[in-house]
């Protein structure tokens, strides 16, 4: 394996050299960094469990927890640990809060949850497997997707920024698709919701262009030098775009379009820097 693949691996297995060895050899078999891995990362989460029930409980709730990047779970962000429960609940719908705690304090134990009040899921290729995972059940998927709307804000910023890792946990870009395809023109000039665009562009190229195309192709210039508060994330989206091959042509003249009605020429890295680049 060369170098830099060796060490974009164990990157994902932060404090776990042993991973690190299994999944490097893992992916000279297979060339894929998260197969065959569900009694590994199982092994890791519940080597300690006994009772049938909580290893089931602690495995749900592992993947709800990894559709967010990181995720808050005390009094101080009470809003976003009572969201987080009432999610699960719908796959363990008799989880009391009490049960919901004791695995929470059980998986900070075992430092598969790091940090004191806004928590995140340790090694990260663990918290990718269970992202992967989450996913697979379609019933599980609309629920989540039914809801996005009453997540908190951040909350749903680190639900977005999940799509990052979205290739890397081998997620159809379908899921991407249908979230991308939800946006309007409002949306994009939402600072909060075109973080989210931003963050689902990187998962799915092509559908975050056919959304653009579609909202912009028939905007009159005037409206689109109108755009400022959320320009930025805009251009960065045509950006990610435009590193697509198969996609530059289209792409190019859309971000042409922002350049020409450019009103902030302050910094380099705006429609203008990066169109002539």
């Amino acid at each position: 394996m060369r170098k830099a693949g060796a060490s974009h691996i164990a990157s994902f297995c932060d404090g776990y050299p042993r991973l690190a060895h299994y999944i490097g050899h893992n992916f000279i078999a297979n060339k894929k960094v998260l197969e065959n891995l569900e009694d590994v990362m199982k092994g890791i989460v519940l080597s300690s469990i006994t009772d049938e029930n909580k290893k089931k409980n602690i495995l749900a709730i592992l993947r709800y927890l990894s559709v967010f990047k990181k995720f808050g779970c005390s009094e101080y962000n009470s809003d976003e640990k009572q969201c987080i429960l009432e999610l699960i609940r719908y796959e363990l719908p008799n989880l009391t809060e009490i049960e919901f705690f004791d695995i929470i304090n059980y998986l900070k134990s075992q430092k598969i949850l790091q940090q004191e009040y806004t928590l995140y899921i340790s090694p990260k290729i663990l918290h990718i497997w269970f992202f992967g995972e989450f996913w697979k059940n379609e019933a599980r998927k609309n629920h989540l997707l039914e809801n996005i709307e009453n997540m908190p804000e951040q909350l749903q910023m680190w639900f977005a920024e999940m799509f990052t890792y979205a290739h890397n946990a081998e997620i159809s870009v379908d899921i991407p698709k249908e979230l991308l395809s939800r946006f309007d023109l409002a949306d994009l000039k939402s600072k909060k919701k075109s973080d989210f665009f931003v963050n689902l562009t990187k998962a799915n190229q092509k559908e975050a262009l056919n959304v653009l195309l579609k909202i912009f192709d028939n905007l009159p210039d005037e409206e689109i030098k109108n755009i400022t508060d959320t320009r930025m994330n805009l251009v960065w989206a045509l950006q990610y775009i435009l590193f697509d091959k198969d996609l530059f042509n289209r792409g190019i003249k859309l971000l042409y379009r922002f350049a020409v009605n450019e009103t902030e020429h302050v910094y380099s890295n705006n429609a203008t820097g990066i169109f002539r680049e």
